[in-house]
C-alpha cells in the first residue's frame, strides 16, 4: 500500500506542470484529493477571470490523484467540465472523489470552488487504470 502522505509530498515536488501552474496537492485520502491554487494574473484570461483550461487542469489533477490509493497509475479517458461562475481572485480549491471503480475503469467527480464555497466548475472524469503500479522512489514508501 502506498503511503499517501509521502505521495502528496513527492507529487508536489515531482509534477512540474502542476507546480509551474501554481497547483498544489494539499489533501489526499482513500478516493479523495484536494488541490489548491492562489489565483494571480498569470492564471487569468484576457477577460480578467481564471482561464478555463487552468480550471480544467485543476479538476483533472484532483481526479487523477484521488485514484492513487488504488495503487495503479491512472490516465484520463474522458472529462466533462461544466463552467458555472468565473473565478476572479483568491484561493481556488478543487476536490476530487472516486464515485465508482472496477478493474480498469474509475469514475470521479470534481467540484472547483472558492474558500467561501462558491461553485466555479463541476466535472466528471473517466479514468483508466494502467497495469503500472504507483511507486515512490526507494525509501519514500515506508
Amino acid at each position: 500500500m502506498i503511503n499517501l502522505e509521502k505521495f502528496k509530498e513527492w507529487f508536489n515536488h515531482r509534477d512540474m506542470f502542476s507546480a509551474k501552474s501554481g497547483i498544489k496537492l494539499v489533501e489526499l485520502g482513500e478516493g479523495y484529493a484536494k488541490v489548491e491554487l492562489d489565483l494571480d494574473e498569470t492564471g487569468k484570461n484576457y477577460f480578467g477571470s481564471m482561464h478555463g483550461g487552468l480550471l480544467y487542469t485543476m479538476a483533472d489533477t484532483a481526479a487523477g490523484t484521488s485514484t492513487v490509493y488504488l495503487g495503479r497509475q491512472a490516465v484520463t479517458l474522458s472529462g466533462n467540465a461544466e463552467y458555472i461562475k468565473p473565478a476572479l481572485s483568491g484561493k481556488v480549491i478543487a476536490e476530487g472523489r472516486v464515485i465508482s471503480h472496477g478493474k480498469t475503469i474509475v469514475r470521479c467527480e470534481v467540484e472547483v470552488r472558492n474558500e467561501s464555497g462558491n461553485l466555479y466548475c463541476k466535472c466528471h472524469f473517466t479514468m483508466f487504470l494502467t497495469d503500472k503500479t504507483v511507486e515512490l522512489p526507494p525509501g519514500l514508501n515506508t
